[in-house]
């Protein structure tokens, strides 16, 4: 935790554990900030089954509630699928996620069962209040889904995609494509 800005950084502290072994070696964690909340979503490992989980602080990060899974389904896997889906909190602080479990994406948001978005993996997503903007990699395409389309639309060649919400109509995507960066704003309906 950095209270200046990334000057000066506090040790290490540990905020979840494993009850089985570790968490998911390779898939990335996800946290989000708004004021005092801190919350974390990553791949866990109970069981053998690699699922998503949440775990959230209300005081900037000195404490944390135990973790919770995300969506009720589950994912038993011997290995790691290097995928730690995204999470976004909007306007209002409703934290919306999404993640792959085999090759298909989910959407659920805390406490309710997940929904099926499409196939694929590596996606992000973005909230406002609004308008919900979700992309991802498919076959080498980066994909789209926002609030008030049917079907998802193809943004171009690339991997990796990353979205960050500008303001309650816009967001911004940004993926890798052959070496090259991309980027395109977003707007909702």
């Amino acid at each position: 935790m950095s209270k200046d800005g990334g000057q000066t950084w506090s040790n290490n502290k540990l905020i979840y554990r494993s009850p089985d072994s570790t968490v998911c070696e390779c898939c990335q964690p996800s946290i989000i900030m708004k004021e005092k909340q801190v919350i974390v979503m990553f791949r866990n490992w109970i069981g053998g089954s690699r699922d998503m989980y949440t775990t959230t602080s209300k005081d900037g990060g000195t404490n944390f509630q135990p973790a919770v899974k995300m969506g009720t389904g589950t994912w038993k896997l011997n290995a790691c699928p290097m995928d730690g889906g995204g999470i976004s909190l909007n306007t209002s602080g409703a934290l919306t996620s999404v993640w792959q479990r085999e090759n298909q994406l989910f959407t659920a948001t805390l406490g309710d069962s997940e929904q099926l978005l499409a196939q694929g993996r590596n996606a992000s997503i973005a909230t406002s209040t609004k308008n919900t903007f979700i992309a991802w990699q498919n076959q080498g395409q980066i994909w789209l889904s926002q609030s008030g389309q049917k079907e998802p639309t193809s943004l171009g060649t690339g991997r990796f995609p990353r979205l960050v919400t500008l303001n309650e109509q816009q967001a911004f995507c940004t993926w890798e494509d052959n070496g090259m960066i991309k980027g395109m704003i977003l707007t909702g309906k």
